[in-house]
């Protein structure tokens, strides 16, 4: 499988990963006054549901029912919503509190804004943590492939160890939204056949906008975005 060197999605101007050799990490300013606080509402929003190949996207609402009832246990397939543009909240417990000097607290842990536009904010944890193997297999390769924001993305020595782990959430106007991805991947060569599900199911993610154009002739991909909404709970 000849797979292509992925561009993150967004460039900022700032670093989004600390990838280094050594296990130093920032060290957080100890002042975590609460600007405002956010809970889940009652809906997840679903955004896009499609299955990339190297051939082009299918949004088929059949297609992707055959691909799923092929490629997915009954358990991970009651995760994609076909036919659906929202969902009641399955479950996504999730905290946001926006904190002073640069700082966010995400489910209970503090962390460091590292990035923002108008659109997305990054958050990074403190601590740094070891980049995972991924086997050489021709799904886990693929499932490297689907999200934007990957261990390895701001390595430039190519040979780095550790890595703060990012998340990013989506701004719309005043508002903040989890965003989340679920993707599923399949590879049809002749004797090394193979299906597999996302580690994290959802994800909290963006899309890589290279996918299309770094699959190969066997490879697909079913990948589904959501947006989880938070709704301001006003300052503390």
């Amino acid at each position: 499988m000849n797979y292509k060197i992925l561009i993150p999605l967004f460039v900022f101007s700032v670093v989004i990963y600390s990838c280094k050799k050594d296990s130093s990490s920032p060290v957080a300013n100890t002042d975590n006054s609460i600007i405002s606080s956010h809970l889940p509402g009652n809906l997840l929003l679903v955004d896009h549901l499609a299955i990339y190949t190297s051939s082009g996207i299918v949004t088929d609402p059949a297609a992707i029912q055959n691909y799923m009832n092929l490629h997915l246990t009954p358990q991970d397939a009651q995760k994609f919503y076909v036919g659906k543009t929202y969902v009641p909240n399955p479950y996504l417990s999730m905290t946001l509190d926006i904190l002073t000097n640069n700082k966010v607290q995400l489910n209970g842990k503090i962390m460091e804004i590292t990035g923002s536009n108008d659109s997305i904010m990054l958050v990074s944890e403190y601590d740094s943590t070891d980049i995972p193997y991924i086997a050489p297999t021709n799904c886990e390769q693929l499932k490297a492939l689907v999200p934007s924001i990957t261990p390895d993305g701001n390595c430039i020595s190519g040979n780095c160890t550790k890595y703060r782990k990012t998340y990013p959430i989506r701004i719309i106007g005043n508002a903040y939204y989890i965003p989340f991805l679920y993707f599923a991947v399949s590879n049809s060569e002749s004797g090394l056949e193979c299906s597999s599900t996302s580690t994290e199911l959802p994800m909290q993610n963006l899309l890589s906008q290279n996918l299309p154009s770094s699959l190969g002739p066997n490879d697909s991909v079913l990948v589904q975005i959501c947006r989880l909404p938070m709704s301001n709970q006003g300052s503390k």
